[in-house]
């Protein structure tokens, strides 16, 4: 077998193609170094990506590509014409309908992951299975990168991440007839610089809208409404790098800021509201399909994206005061399927997915300890059937996190912060009781690819520095600091590039990196240089930012020098 690296371009990657041990070559052929088997690294032309079980998704593919066969016979010719069909018929055949002479290897736990995307955080719950895995580390000593204290908001709301830029929106009070007193600002992740800042359009009545909110962020663009409490608006797209409004949607959503959005792997949006659902062209705001359901509680009725299926929670058809989740196919909108009831009148979580797509979760609560359950059920992709369930704490718009093997971060009914099995939902380890925790807590988490686990209380109440981050080791052994903040409500965590975190609360938006500096090839800090960050600096070619490795000003072939010579571990 060999390794085809396509001539780079300015605008096209090259696709790289690893079916063996083999030697890495360079544009001009060069062998630079030794890369590790079974990985394929594939981009323009070869949609698939798999480095150490996840899944990457070239721009445009979509989620149809999980559970592919792995095609490429050991005696297939090493012609790099051939190499390439052989990756595009990969990302295309089903595995029970792969051919003779594709070798009988399938994927294993899949995580969905956008190709060349540089770390990010572009929406509720980090990705679009809402399991709070982040593409980067986050730091493990809270040395403060920058911090914008200029803007004090009356409430904090979450910041999301995307191309180098943090989003936000600040609000000095609440809308009136003369102004909406809030405003959406970008900032720049490395320095906190203000890019530029913006007012959501808005016609001067709080009955019709309400609060702006970034609903998320993705493919140099930002997304944001000022539905929810019962007020139906567009939602609004921005460039990411100017501010300029780009486009209104003609669909009208009641979703409000904890409901977000989350998006395909084509860049488009699936908004969820209380009445409706909807699957919105992110080039252009235009509706691809909308449908009606029901959700217990306004403003948590989010969704989550899974193989080929959108997951919500509905109320459920087959008995009283029971709730459901439900799956949607993602290309028409047309229901599948949906679990079992699940007792309990309310719930006020989104669901979200394990990282293979194969499991989804809902933390159905409403303060009854005899019926709050986490729920966890197979998607077997024809039904939705009952894993387990055990009994957690009472949360509402709560964003939980799963660990690199799948186990997930939970609390449970007396407060305490725990590592859950994925197989059975068992403790497998504890942070202890945390505190400062109000009776109704909303904590997001968020986890890095170095396992590293941070968790927020959510505090929006008083007394107002009651409000926490805390950060973990994987096993929760070993609480590797504590942030303080006045009333973060929603305010992060959320993780960027280069080991960041990125917090908010009343007083301003702060980014913590770790003081001793990750290798600079490393792009998402998982402590490798490998392929997912070749495809990043690839994906940032002729820019600036994000695989700038020396600094000049622009990505280029000095840079992937930087990053070919570093390749291996960072250790």
């Amino acid at each position: 077998m060999t390794t085809v690296l396509r001539p780079l371009t300015p605008t096209g990657i090259a696709a790289l193609i690893v079916l063996s041990s083999v030697t890495l070559a360079t544009a001009s052929g060069g062998p630079v170094d030794e890369i590790q088997r079974g990985r394929a690294d594939l981009a323009e032309g070869a949609p698939r990506v798999v480095d150490r079980g996840t899944l990457w998704l070239a721009p445009g593919e979509t989620e149809k590509s999980l559970g592919t066969a792995e095609t490429a016979s050991a005696t297939r010719p090493p012609d790099s014409r051939q190499t390439a069909a052989a990756a595009r018929e990969f990302s295309s055949v089903p595995r029970s309908a792969a051919a003779p002479n594709t070798v009988g290897r399938g994927i294993s736990n899949p995580t969905l992951m956008m190709l060349g995307a540089a770390p990010s955080w572009p929406n509720f719950g980090g990705n679009a299975q809402r399991n709070g895995r982040s593409g980067g580390a986050g730091p493990t000593t809270p040395n403060l990168l920058w911090s914008n204290s200029s803007d004090f908001s009356i409430i904090s709301w979450h910041p999301v991440i995307s191309d180098g830029r943090v989003y936000a929106i600040r609000q000095s009070g609440f809308p009136s007839s003369t102004s909406a007193n809030d405003v959406l600002i970008a900032m720049n992740l490395e320095t906190g610089a203000e890019l530029w800042r913006t007012v959501v359009p808005y016609g001067g009545n709080p009955a019709t809208e309400w609060i702006a909110y970034v609903a998320g962020a993705s493919d140099g663009r930002v997304y944001a409404a000022r539905g929810g409490s019962g007020r139906e608006t567009p939602v609004y797209a921005f460039d990411g790098a100017t501010g300029a409004l780009v486009w209104a949607s003609t669909h009208l959503t009641l979703a409000g800021p904890q409901d977000g959005v989350v998006f395909t792997a084509n860049g488009d949006l699936i908004v969820g509201d209380n009445l409706r659902l909807a699957r919105l062209r992110g080039t252009n705001g235009s509706t691809v399909w909308s449908i009606n359901r029901q959700c217990s509680v306004s403003g948590n009725c989010g969704a989550a994206i899974g193989p080929n299926g959108v997951f919500i929670d509905i109320p459920s058809p087959d008995a009283s005061f029971s709730q459901a989740i439900a799956k949607y196919d993602l290309e028409t909108g047309a229901f599948l399927y949906r679990t079992a009831p699940m007792t309990g009148a309310t719930v006020q979580n989104a669901p979200f997915l394990s990282l293979d797509g194969s499991t989804v979760y809902l933390a159905r609560t409403q303060n009854n300890q005899a019926t709050d359950f986490l729920f966890a059920f197979a998607d077997t992709g024809t039904a939705l059937e009952l894993r387990w369930q055990r009994p957690i704490r009472w949360t509402t718009s709560h964003e939980h996190g799963l660990a690199a093997d799948g186990s997930i971060y939970t609390f449970l009914p007396n407060g305490e912060f725990v590592r859950l099995d994925p197989g059975t939902g068992a403790v497998t380890a504890s942070a202890g009781v945390l505190s400062p925790l109000a009776s109704a807590i909303s904590p997001r988490t968020a986890v890095g690819t170095n396992g590293s686990v941070f968790v927020s209380n959510g505090w929006a109440n008083n007394p107002a520095l009651e409000g926490r981050v805390w950060a973990f080791n994987a096993d929760l052994s070993s609480n590797l600091f504590t942030l303080t903040l006045d009333r973060p409500n929603s305010g992060g965590p959320s993780l960027g590039a280069n080991n960041t975190l990125v917090v908010a609360d009343r007083v301003g938006l702060r980014a913590y990196r770790s003081a001793t500096p990750p290798c600079p090839a490393d792009l998402d800090g998982n402590g490798l240089v490998n392929g997912p960050d070749l495809a990043a600096l690839l994906s940032a070619w002729g820019g600036q930012g994000v695989g700038d490795l020396n600094g000049s000003g622009t990505v280029d072939a000095a840079d992937l020098a930087v990053l070919l010579g570093a390749w291996g571990s960072c250790n």
